[in-house]
């Protein structure tokens, strides 16, 4: 079995999870934020649905040229459109994980911004664990704190949370 299959339920079970997440967003306060500095929820949802479409060009190409100051984010309109983004970014991740081979996983990648500045590099399989994956973990806790906030039921992620029982 490649790296890669090993990966890839982890992958899809940490999706069903931070679905669960957004499927929860309440839209009546899409602009709500818990600080002045931190992302408004629709902002965190959003930024969580369009970072899953970054595993195909990890995937498919050896550096990404990333200019911060031109860079447009995905803001969704509604709970479908965030929904509908995630579920098609996550469907081109795991299709496109699926042919990675074990060598490509090793080989450096590469953030490159504006000038040749390299903004990151290491192997690829980095990349996927975290900045990917775990970013993706990260970010759905925040929104979980975002909706308890916001008295809205956080769903059971790796055990009952205390509105639901998660099947426990």
């Amino acid at each position: 079995m490649s790296i890669i299959e090993k990966i890839i339920p982890e992958y899809q079970s940490e999706c069903a999870l931070t679905r669960k997440t957004l499927e929860r967003v309440p839209y009546e306060h899409a602009d709500w934020k818990p600080h002045p500095k931190s992302m408004s929820i629709n902002q965190l949802a959003s930024h969580i649905a369009d970072a899953q479409g970054w595993m195909v060009p990890t995937c498919t190409s050896d550096e990404m040229h990333f200019d911060p100051g031109t860079w447009k984010p995905f803001i969704s309109i509604d709970s479908a459109d965030l929904l509908k983004k995630f579920d098609e970014n996550v469907k081109a991740a795991v299709d496109i994980m699926k042919t990675v081979s074990d060598e490509a996983l090793s080989r450096t990648w590469r953030m490159i911004g504006p000038g040749g500045k390299v903004f990151m590099e290491m192997p690829r399989i980095a990349v996927i664990r975290g900045m990917v994956i775990n970013h993706t973990i990260h970010h759905r806790a925040q929104l979980t704190v975002y909706l308890r906030l916001k008295d809205v039921p956080v769903p059971a992620i790796y055990g009952p949370s205390a509105d639901d029982s998660g099947g426990f």
